[in-house]
């Protein structure tokens, strides 16, 4: 299980929200600072969103982005406001690893099965979900807005159209370091071991303790790829190395 710390862009700066509240920000230090610290960890992976582009905003994120690749040798995963196959070739042209397709991959299944036979291996669903009464329901558009479509529809669906990943994210624990939803970790993972997809988990980490829990949990149905912290990170809460070798123990 790879550990893969995050990096949330707002207006070219290192942020994060809370519950996915764009008026609830929180700024850290400059992104190529943040990249340099991950990198000497011992981290493979990290996980870049454009949280400008992600609303639908016009966004200044892209040449930035492209400056933080060109400053690491790490896999980058990139996800937010990508809607188009334009927008999937630009991120993968800069070097983008994995490319984390949120709206699209929910409201237009058809771009989305476009997006997977055009890029195989690069392309992942990010289903980002919140729980309405006894629904899990999915959001769209920086999650500033909710569909009706249920959690478990979108995953049979996405995997449907040929995803490589799923990035699930439990909106209501993102950025409040409350711990992971397990038992829907545990469930969705069942399927995307069966199909030979990885699942990388995010939302809620607040300790090196979540992510054994996470691996230990997981490891019932097959292990998955990896696990998304940010705020945890940002803050100093969880450190990177001993974040780094805890997850490996689940390879």
């Amino acid at each position: 299980m790879e550990f893969i710390p995050a990096i949330d862009l707002l207006d070219g700066k290192s942020v994060r929200l809370l519950r996915g509240d764009y008026a609830q920000v929180s700024y850290y230090e400059e992104p190529s600072l943040t990249l340099r610290a991950f990198a000497k960890a011992g981290v493979n992976w990290a996980h870049i969103v454009d949280l400008d582009a992600a609303r639908g905003g016009v966004s200044n994120n892209r040449m930035l982005i492209e400056r933080l690749l060109a400053e690491t040798n790490m896999q980058i995963e990139v996800g937010g406001g990508v809607r188009s196959l334009a927008d999937v070739a630009a991120l993968a042209n800069l070097g983008v690893r994995r490319v984390i397709v949120g709206t699209k991959a929910v409201s237009d299944l058809k771009l989305f099965g476009d997006m997977c036979a055009a890029y195989p291996g690069v392309m992942a669903a990010g289903i980002d979900y919140r729980r309405v009464k006894e629904a899990r329901l999915c959001a769209l558009n920086g999650w500033t807005d909710y569909s009706d479509v249920e959690l478990m529809d979108a995953i049979s669906k996405v995997i449907d159209a040929g995803t490589s990943a799923i990035v699930l994210t439990d909106i209501s624990r993102d950025g409040t370091l409350e711990g992971p939803d397990l038992a829907t970790l545990v469930e969705v993972g069942e399927i995307t071991n069966r199909h030979g997809i990885d699942l990388i988990s995010s939302g809620g980490v607040s300790s090196v303790d979540d992510l054994v829990t996470i691996g230990t949990s997981t490891s019932t149905v097959g292990s998955i790829f990896g696990c998304i912290s940010g705020k945890a990170v940002h803050e100093g809460i969880i450190d990177l190395e001993e974040a780094v070798r805890s997850c490996r123990m689940f390879e």
